[in-house]
């Protein structure tokens, strides 16, 4: 899932760097900064400040696809919490406990993901109070 998910975030951030004004771009350079300058300190900052909720995103549905791993029998949180019934004598019988655990954990880390997120994206100034019309 890391090359799967750095390809997602990849195009992300590629999507971000081509919205980036070439505008900032030109002012950079006429400022005197080099091209390497003007990519990490203008042009990178705006991109991953324009997509972060979006590289949010992949990183929660990243989480979330996790459990897709069960499907090919690689060991996973999911697993773990639907085989422990039938490996530990305390689960015995109690086939739904452990799966509304791994259900909560799941719900619990993309909760706080995404309100982080929601904290940083505030603190940047990127949340805009009030809203627009309906089109």
């Amino acid at each position: 899932f890391g090359i799967f998910g750095g390809c997602y975030i990849a195009e992300v951030l590629r999507g971000g760097l081509q919205a980036v004004d070439s505008g900032q771009k030109e002012a950079a350079l006429a400022l005197g900064l080099s091209p390497m300058q003007t990519k990490m300190q203008v042009e990178l900052p705006n991109a991953v400040r324009t997509t972060l909720p979006s590289i949010v995103s992949v990183f929660i549905g990243l989480w979330k696809d996790t459990t897709l791993l069960f499907i090919v029998n690689i060991l996973d949180f999911f697993k773990l919490s639907k085989d422990m019934p039938n490996t530990d004598l305390r689960f015995l019988g109690s086939f739904l406990e452990p799966v509304w655990v791994s259900a909560l954990v799941f719900w619990v880390f993309a909760f706080y993901l995404s309100r982080i997120s929601m904290k940083i994206e505030k603190n940047l100034g990127l949340v805009r109070e009030g809203g627009g019309e309906a089109a």
